[in-house]
């Protein structure tokens, strides 16, 4: 029997499954355990990247570098960065691509991808 693997990327939370010996499997996160991880990502000042769970905990103390709901800017454009950045508490750019304080410019698809 063909094993599969489904990935949900959500603008929310992500989940990764597998059949294992025929019988569909969530596959939890290593750390924590959880099944539904937070689809955050934390570009430190360090250059390190941090995601999920430990992205989450800094959403309150760095939510300049925090990135959430990053996939509501996907697909949209010049002329779109006011309606998308709505109750984000990070800078996007006119185009839409998430704008760190540091100057670096992100692109929505490049921040889902961590």
């Amino acid at each position: 029997m063909a094993e599969h693997i489904g990935i949900d990327l959500g603008t929310t939370h992500s989940l990764v499954a597998a059949t294992i010996n025929g019988v569909p499997t969530v596959l939890p996160d290593p750390e924590t355990g959880d099944a539904l991880l937070p689809s955050i990502v934390h570009f430190a000042a360090d250059d390190s990247i941090l995601v999920g769970a430990a992205a989450e905990a800094l959403l309150i103390t760095d939510p300049l570098t925090t990135i959430y709901s990053a996939k509501r800017l996907m697909g949209r454009g010049a002329g779109d960065s006011e309606m998308a950045s709505d109750g984000l508490a990070y800078a996007i750019t006119s185009d839409c691509q998430v704008l760190l304080p540091n100057g670096t410019r992100i692109s929505a698809p490049a921040v889902a991808a961590h």
